[in-house]
């Protein structure tokens, strides 16, 4: 099952409640924390607002999501950053065999781990990070690009584009604008009709 970033929204006695970006909440039965918690304690140990790793342990016919946080990995995230990317743009953040995520990691000097629900946990230097949200930006951005990861590392190293990058990047606004303006069209078409009903009108009287 996968792991995902969720977001403590409720606790009640015996749960606590994650939103977890898709429609249905997920819960935390306090049986799967990784210790025993008495249920008069459990805010002591999440409340509402904290964002937890955990893991999809089970989702019913009847979409009820359950959450475990027995599995290595799985805890509170108490710094740091979450970044919220498409989650159809996961496997472009993560790249083959995990190479992207390992060019995140090693060029921003920033912990990174990436939820398979499209939210990204990032803690390090403020600026750091502020550099690793740009780069992860770009990805989102770029992913139908060949040749990105590389360009990322660049872009993490402040390296400049090269030929090639700078070509497609003008390419693409080229693109952009010279599509078809089609209110603008809509616009002058219409502009014409009340122009001739009024010239229509002006005949007649």
């Amino acid at each position: 099952k996968d792991f995902i970033i969720g977001t403590v929204i409720d606790v009640t006695p015996s749960n606590w409640i994650m939103e977890t970006g898709s429609p249905y909440d997920g819960l935390l039965h306090v049986s799967e924390y990784p210790k025993r918690v008495d249920s008069s304690e459990m805010r002591k140990y999440m409340d509402i607002g904290d964002c937890v790793i955990v893991r999809v342990k089970d989702v019913s016919k009847s979409m009820k999501v359950e959450l475990t946080m027995r599995e290595p990995g799985s805890r509170v995230l108490a710094k740091g950053r979450i970044i919220e990317v498409v989650p159809a743009k996961v496997p472009r953040v993560i790249g083959h065999s995990g190479s992207m995520v390992s060019i995140l990691k090693k060029e921003s000097n920033c912990d990174v781990f990436v939820g398979k629900n499209g939210r990204i946990w990032i803690n390090g230097k403020a600026d750091d990070m502020d550099h690793l949200a740009a780069a992860i930006e770009l990805i989102e951005r770029e992913s139908h690009i060949s040749g990105l990861t590389e360009k990322v590392g660049r872009f993490l190293r402040n390296e400049p584009e090269t030929v090639a990058e700078s070509d497609a990047d003008e390419l693409i606004e080229e693109e952009r604008s010279t599509l078809p303006a089609k209110e603008d069209n809509v616009t002058e078409e219409t502009c014409r009709k009340v122009d001739a009903l009024l010239d229509d009108e002006v005949d007649e009287a």
